[in-house]
């Protein structure tokens, strides 16, 4: 049985090395910088009346 094969215990988590709580760290700060970096470019202006149009014609395919 796959459970007996890796035993998960509390006195096991001890033994996990530390690199492994660097994937859930960085995922954690990618969305925090993606969230940041959503709200800076959505607070930007749209640009002028031509870019506008432009966008609106991509939105719309």
């Amino acid at each position: 049985m796959i459970a007996d094969a890796f035993p998960l215990t509390l006195s096991s988590i001890g033994d996990i090395h530390p690199a492994y709580y660097l994937a859930p760290i960085g995922g954690i700060a990618a969305l925090v910088m993606a969230k940041t970096f959503s709200g800076q470019v959505m607070q930007r202006s749209e640009g002028d009346d031509e870019m506008i149009r432009i966008a609106q014609a991509v939105r719309d395919g």
